[in-house]
């Protein structure tokens, strides 16, 4: 819409797909290349019908209800030497007509360093929120969540992936999606915090938690360019390390954080 306002796009979405009524509305701003002001409203309904039939995580979608959500965010990219990075700034809360009444702040800041051969990428991440968050919006300790999940067009329904892999138990898991705090070794886990008086608190979602994601990537020391399949194929490879807590709320109603977990591991595809 530049003929009305310079620099602006309007969006609109209707959707019904895998089980799930989508309808949304949003307008993004450019004020410059550096920064984009985005305002969203989203509406969404799993009929109970559906909820079992398609997503890859039954179990953690309400269903037959509304969790309409209004958010507005700030994206600001810059560069440095060796180096670019994209910061972001979320507030989002439920809106009207919604059967759940949650909000929560989100920042994030990725950085992509370039040092030698090898290419160093950070990720830094925070979310604080507040109310009944629905589980499929929920903040998740090892990846994506149920909502965003949706937005991927191989993870969005079953048959990409087992279901067998997608489960969340006392065991690790084979299942990943980038996404929330990203403690990949937490894949399908769900992760419990014992207090010191032996109370146990299930933290693999929640509300608020904080995470430190770092790649290693050592592509380019590995001559992998067949003459046939150079324009075809690449090869990711790299070393990774997580770290990060989830708050809790305890049995006095207070808030707090969980111990901090970590992992580390070697990535390849």
């Amino acid at each position: 819409i530049n003929r009305f306002l310079k620099n602006t796009t309007l969006n609109l979405n209707s959707r019904f797909y895998a089980g799930l009524i989508q309808e949304g509305a949003g307008i993004d701003y450019n004020g410059n290349d550096n920064n984009t002001v985005h305002v969203e409203i989203k509406f969404m309904h799993r009929p109970e019908i559906f909820a079992h039939e398609y997503s890859l995580t039954p179990n953690y979608w309400e269903q037959g209800t509304w969790n309409n959500t209004m958010s507005l965010g700030l994206q600001h990219r810059y560069q440095y030497i060796h180096g670019n990075g994209v910061m972001n700034f979320a507030l989002r809360s439920s809106t009207i007509f919604s059967d759940s009444y949650f909000a929560n702040f989100t920042f994030s800041a990725v950085n992509k360093n370039a040092i030698g051969k090898f290419d160093f990428n950070t990720r830094t991440y925070l979310c604080i929120g507040t109310g009944n968050t629905p589980p499929e919006s929920k903040l998740y300790l090892a990846g994506a969540s149920p909502e965003d999940l949706m937005n991927n067009r191989f993870t969005r329904a079953s048959g990409f992936f087992p279901d067998a892999w997608t489960t969340i138990g006392n065991t690790t898991n084979h299942f990943q999606q980038g996404g929330g705090l990203n403690l990949r070794g937490n894949s399908g886990y769900t992760a419990v915090e014992t207090t010191s008086d032996g109370q146990s608190y299930l933290i693999y979602n929640g509300n608020t938690g904080a995470a430190v994601n770092s790649e290693l990537e050592f592509d380019k020391l590995i001559k992998f360019r067949p003459k046939l399949l150079r324009n075809t194929w690449h090869m990711d490879s790299y070393l990774f390390a997580d770290a990060g807590s989830m708050a809790y709320t305890n049995l006095n109603n207070k808030t707090s954080w969980s111990s901090i977990r970590a992992d580390a591991g070697f990535g390849f595809a």
